[in-house]
């Protein structure tokens, strides 16, 4: 997470906790501790056969649905779209997924809230009726406190090793040396009105902090190269939206691009020379895929290709498409603050096909004269 940060780009840690410790490190415990079944192998752990449990069950608001003739697993979204949390299990695999459980799937976090407290009042109150030393009863007793306190707690934002009380901005100064440098407007070229504290603490697409001439200055880019912090005027400045970006470090859940990519690509070269006209059912097709940039953003309909050098032909392409590094996603309407660092979520309605780290957004035409000639990815 601080290299990403040195390296100018704001990461999303909660992506990467799921994958590396909430279903890596616990799944191998499980595997090691004689638990999941007995497909031991799924994540590479050793072990023999032996009794355990079948299924790892957490609190995400996802889904997962099997295929009762193969098991093969995929990962939907959760019924409460406010809570869906498969944003940040996009990362997972589908050997994972098969042996895990999302018990609220079908819940929206208002209704567990009201189901937790419901329980926690009615053993309580049938727990104090019966008088009782025992051990079990005050173990039971600290469980349903714990479950009415969580209940009754308001919800919990930021990242658990940083802590509540810590400014996130603190935290990375502790590990990351500020390099002041200058703030331009629109470009390189830009006019300088001003020195930034160290880019790491510098986000697209929010207030820089910056005062000059009373103007709101917003976070376009950083350039990692000249140490730069270029800012535009206004929230809604028109250079802050693009129509698409460069992923990198994809995640297929099924552990390779899905059949509908692959179908998409082999239509597409098909009809490459094709001068039909275009109606508005056609038109809906060309957005075969949705994906979201950003937590609880709604579903963006784009579509995907994946980006090869020049001497690779679309047959090579299409035979082995999951060595494909680099993917171009383009949207159907233009979006906001694409931050290089962030996750790129895809989906297929609701199924959550993978995700990706944002390389870099799609730079229109008309901007181009203000960016450097090298590494422009041009919409």
């Amino acid at each position: 997470m601080l290299q990403e940060y040195e390296r100018g780009r704001t990461p999303n840690p909660d992506v990467s906790c799921n994958r590396e410790i909430k279903f890596g490190e616990l799944i191998e415990w499980c595997y090691r501790n004689g638990g999941l079944g007995k497909d031991r192998a799924v994540a590479g752990a050793g072990g023999g056969e032996g009794e355990g449990w079948d299924y790892l069950a957490t609190g995400h608001y996802a889904n997962v649905e099997r295929d009762p003739r193969t098991g093969i697993a995929k990962l939907l979204r959760a019924k409460d779209s406010n809570k869906d949390q498969t944003y940040y299990l996009s990362t997972l695999s589908e050997k994972v997924l098969r042996h895990v459980l999302f018990p609220l799937a079908q819940y929206d976090k208002p209704t567990v809230k009201r189901m937790a407290l419901a329980v926690s009042n009615t053993t309580t109150t049938s727990t104090s009726s019966t008088s009782s030393s025992s051990s079990s009863s005050s173990t039971t007793e600290d469980e349903l406190t714990s479950l009415r306190n969580a209940a009754l707690k308001k919800e919990s934002m930021g990242i658990c090793f940083v802590g509540q009380r810590r400014r996130f901005g603190d935290f990375l100064k502790e590990y990351l040396d500020p390099l002041p440098g200058p703030v331009r407007v629109n470009g390189l070229d830009g006019l300088v009105i001003g020195t930034h504290k160290g880019l790491f603490q510098y986000t697209v697409g929010q207030a820089s902090g910056i005062i000059h001439k009373h103007n709101k200055w917003v976070v376009l880019r950083t350039d990692l190269t000249s140490n730069t912090l270029i800012v535009v005027d206004g929230t809604q400045n028109d250079r802050l939206f693009s129509p698409g970006l460069i992923a990198e470090d994809w995640h297929w859940i099924a552990g390779s691009p899905p059949t509908r990519l692959l179908q998409r690509l082999a239509s597409t070269n098909t009809n490459a020379n094709s001068t039909t006209t275009t109606t508005a059912s056609q038109d809906e097709s060309e957005y075969p895929f949705t994906a979201q940039i950003r937590h609880r953003q709604v579903p963006q309909p784009c579509t995907i290709e994946p980006i090869w050098d020049t001497t690779t032909t679309m047959t090579m392409a299409l035979k082995d498409i999951s060595s494909a590094q680099l993917f171009r996603v383009r949207f159907k309407d233009l979006q906001r603050a694409i931050a290089p660092g962030q996750q790129l979520v895809l989906y297929d309605k609701d199924e959550c096909l993978g995700g990706a780290v944002i390389k870099s957004s799609l730079i229109r035409p008309e901007y181009a004269h203000e960016y450097d000639n090298q590494n422009q990815d041009m919409a």
